[in-house]
């Protein structure tokens, strides 16, 4: 017989942290947790240097168990910085969130880099 401990969602170790994206560019970003039972609902937030601002929901969509898929794109210079994804079960909210940083990157980085 197996038994299952209830546990609040927890970022589920050993995904990518760091994003690269020029202006424009679309990323794709998945929030993987691990909970029991399987998460509810997602809540994703945008923190640049000054606020934290939730992502509409038009923009998150479910990636299957205990994932989370939001598209973004930086078009500005403040559109830099860090995403932030919450999952929620019935334990109740994650209380860390998974933690995803945006960085500018662009073409002519790499070329600048090996000259």
């Amino acid at each position: 017989m197996e038994r299952y401990v209830a546990v609040s969602p927890l970022c589920r170790p050993g995904q990518t942290h760091v994003f690269g994206a020029a202006k424009n560019e679309q990323l794709n970003i998945t929030c993987s947790v691990e909970a029991h039972p399987e998460p509810s609902s997602f809540r994703w937030a945008f923190n640049s240097s000054s606020e934290v601002v939730d992502i509409q929901s038009a923009r998150v969509r479910s990636a299957g168990k205990g994932r989370s898929q939001v598209s973004y794109v930086p078009t500005r210079h403040q559109d830099y910085g860090s995403l932030l994804c919450w999952a929620s079960n019935d334990v109740g909210v994650q209380r860390q969130p998974c933690i995803y940083h945006v960085i500018h990157a662009c073409e002519c980085c790499f070329l600048l880099s090996h000259q």
